[in-house]
Order: C-alpha cells, then sequence, then structure tokens
C-alpha cells in the first residue's frame, strides 16, 4: 500500500508540474490573429526573438518583392510569413508526435523546430530573389539567403543578450527536461536554417544537432528531398490569399496524414503522407506552377524587377550603408539589417536616410534614381516576347536583358 500510494504521490506531483509549466507558457505567450492560419499562440522564447532588429527588420522586406505594382493586395511581408512557418513547423511536430509517440519527440525539437521556422527568412535581401539571383551574380558575389540567415541568427546571439534571454525564458517557463537549451540545440537551429543537404544521399551523417534517427526533422522547415514543407505551404496559402487568386490546395490535410517512414529502400526517416493524399500533393506543385505564371513572372512583374536591378547596379558603388556598398553589406550583419526595400525611396529622396547614404567621391547614383522615378510613373521596359527552353537547356541563374527594350 506504501508503494502504491507512493506511485500516486509521484504521479500527482508530474501532473501539478506540467500544469504548473503549462500556466507559465500560457501566460508569457503571445497570440497572433492571422488572416491564413487563424489564431496563433507562439512560444515566449520565439516572441523574444521576434523583438530584435534582425527579425523587425523583415517587416521592410516584401514576400513577393514589386509583385504588389502589379497586384497591389500583394503588399505582404516576411514577417508575417515567418511567424507563419514557425506555427505550421511546430503544428506538423506536434501532430507527428502524437500519432507517433515512439518517435519519442520532444518539447525542446517541437521548440528548436520552431525558432528555425521563425528564423528561415532571416537572410533575404531587398527585393528578395531580385537581389539574391540576379543582383548579386551581377558583382560576382556569392550569395545564398539561407547561408546568409544563419550568419545572422548567429549574429543575434553573440552580439546581444538574445543567448542569455532565451536560457532565462526557459528556466520561467520551468518545462521538464527543457529548462535550458545546449549548444546542440543551438547547432539544430542553425542547421535547419542553412541550405538543406541532400539527405537521400548515403554516407556518413552531415549534421550534428540531431542524430541519424531524428533526420525527418531536418525536412520540416525546408525540405531539399522533395520541396514539400512548410515553407512552401504558408506562402502557397498566404500569396495566393493577398493576390486573390483562388486555389485548391488544402495543407490541413497534410498534417492529418502525416507519417515518419522509412521508404525507397534507404535507411534514413522522411515525412511520408498516404497515397490517398497524392492528388492533394499534386495540387500543391499545381498551385505552385500557377503562382509562377500568373504572378511571380507576370511580364510586367519582370519588367519592374529588370529596372530594379538596373537601378541597384548603378547605385551599389554611388551608396553606402554602414560604411558599406549595397554589395558589401552582405559582409557585414550591422549594414545588412539597414538593407531592405526601403532602400529604393533612400536613393529617391537621400534626405529620407537616418544615416550617412552617399558614398563621398563617388558621384550621384542619377541613373538609379531615374529608373526608379519611372517605375512609380509606369513608363516601364516593354515586353518583346518569351522564349521556351528545353530543359536539359536551362543553366540556373541566366538572365537576357536583350529580350526587354528600355526606355530611359
Amino acid at each position: 500500500m506504501a508503494d502504491e500510494g507512493g506511485e500516486t504521490g509521484s504521479s500527482n506531483g508530474e501532473q501539478q508540474h506540467q500544469t504548473d509549466s503549462a500556466n507559465n507558457i500560457f501566460m508569457k505567450r503571445k497570440i497572433f490573429n492571422d488572416p491564413i492560419h487563424g489564431t496563433m499562440e507562439i512560444h515566449p522564447v520565439c516572441v523574444r526573438i521576434m523583438d530584435t532588429p534582425q527579425f523587425q527588420r523583415l517587416r521592410h522586406i516584401k514576400q513577393l518583392d514589386a509583385c504588389y505594382m502589379v497586384y497591389p493586395g500583394a503588399s505582404h511581408n516576411r514577417f508575417e510569413h515567418s511567424i507563419g512557418v514557425s506555427y505550421l513547423a511546430g503544428k506538423l511536430l506536434k501532430t507527428i508526435k502524437e500519432q507517433q509517440p515512439e518517435e519519442n519527440i520532444s518539447e525542446r525539437d517541437i521548440l528548436c523546430v520552431e525558432i528555425a521556422g521563425l528564423c528561415h527568412d532571416l537572410g533575404q535581401g531587398p527585393f528578395s530573389h531580385v537581389f539574391e539571383k540576379r543582383f548579386m551574380p551581377s558583382v560576382e558575389k556569392e550569395f545564398k539567403h539561407q547561408a546568409m540567415a544563419r550568419k545572422m541568427f548567429d549574429d543575434m546571439l553573440e552580439s546581444t543578450v538574445l543567448k542569455e534571454d532565451i536560457q532565462r525564458i526557459l528556466g520561467e517557463c520551468n518545462i521538464q527536461g527543457l529548462r535550458e537549451f545546449t549548444e546542440d540545440d543551438f547547432t539544430f537551429i542553425k542547421e535547419m536554417i542553412d541550405v538543406p543537404r541532400q539527405l537521400e544521399q548515403q554516407g556518413s551523417w552531415p549534421y550534428k544537432g540531431r542524430e541519424e534517427n531524428k533526420s525527418y526533422m531536418y525536412e520540416i522547415v525546408a525540405n531539399g528531398r522533395n520541396g514539400i514543407d512548410v515553407d512552401r505551404w504558408d506562402y502557397l496559402a498566404r500569396d495566393s490569399y493577398m493576390l486573390g487568386l483562388k486555389i485548391n490546395f488544402d495543407y490541413n490535410r497534410c498534417f492529418a496524414t502525416a507519417r515518419v517512414l522509412k521508404c525507397d529502400g534507404l535507411e534514413r526517416k522522411q515525412i511520408c503522407y498516404r497515397e490517398k493524399e497524392a492528388h492533394g500533393l499534386i495540387s500543391m506543385f499545381y498551385t505552385r506552377m500557377t503562382l509562377y505564371r500568373q504572378a511571380y513572372q507576370h511580364k510586367t512583374h519582370s519588367a519592374i524587377g529588370m529596372m530594379i536591378y538596373d537601378a541597384l547596379k548603378d547605385a551599389n558603388d554611388k551608396i553606402e550603408i554602414a560604411g558599406k556598398s549595397i554589395s558589401d553589406a552582405v559582409d557585414d550583419t550591422k549594414a545588412f539589417t539597414l538593407l531592405t526595400d526601403d532602400m529604393i525611396l533612400t536613393i529617391l529622396n537621400p534626405l529620407l536616410s537616418v544615416t550617412p547614404f552617399k558614398k563621398p567621391g563617388s558621384g550621384d547614383p542619377t541613373k538609379a534614381k531615374k529608373i526608379l522615378d519611372n517605375i512609380y510613373k509606369r513608363n516601364l521596359y516593354k515586353f518583346v516576347t518569351e522564349l521556351h527552353i528545353p530543359v536539359n537547356n536551362v543553366v540556373i541563374n541566366i538572365f537576357y536583358p536583350s529580350l526587354l527594350i528600355k526606355e530611359i
């Protein structure tokens, strides 16, 4: 009887501890009312990360660069997209934990994945793909937003008290088994943010943050294997909503059928979906193709993107941001934090800049000003034609300025 009473007392104590931890998280969490996902509860650690200058910068980076100049409703930012990805990442892993307790998914794993989803776009440059795919290659400088995001996350941890605050918040939440992050946890987050590895290839395990038996966690935010990830789920739903385009894909069905399995003769686990959900996943890729055709690669959007690219090229060596040129700002996290879409307004009117803007002795970015002024006056480059290139002949990052007539 004494043993039974002891077990009951221990069980009651554990339940009370879980209740106290849940209450602590509940009091410190933040609730967002999102037009896409509805009510989202955000962990207090994620809320603290959101209050950093590096993350607040995403309020000034448009999700679809200049697409709002064609579709006026598409003025949403990477800020809300990142919060949505964090929410979906946590929701997916929590669902798998409920369906497959044998996977031993911990609260620590869930929080790490949520933080990775939150920070995955910290490295996006001004006008996103115009900057990464056009401008940076033109100055012969290698740039990947995922690697830059990891660099920015490192800067957040090392140059501020963020790391100490995270540990303090975790201690206050008093979650059993998660009273602080280990260095492996921080490494795990950085690895998920960085450029994804090809995990279907056999060989030595390339990551250090988590063991190989948790390989599927690396494919939740960014899936380099098949492209089915929560980043895509959020931007497809969010972009189509803001563009005013109707889609058939419903990511909620994916949550219900997601299972962690080994398949195709591979040793590493991955997230799989029931065969009857194949049509839904095909719909996901069809939706992506539709958005590319109707919005992302809209001829007017492409023309404006080319004009912004030309303006950045002209202004690159004539202006400075925290002592750096536009292209060199990627080498300095402090300068990169100031590099946003608002830069075009500063080029048009340097008096709007709160920091020294014009590079001494470099001349005035007159051409850049004229190009940007033409965008606002709708005096755009004219579309001539398009080429259909066989898949085998496609060259990544190739750009054909001769396909557009420049009228400046």
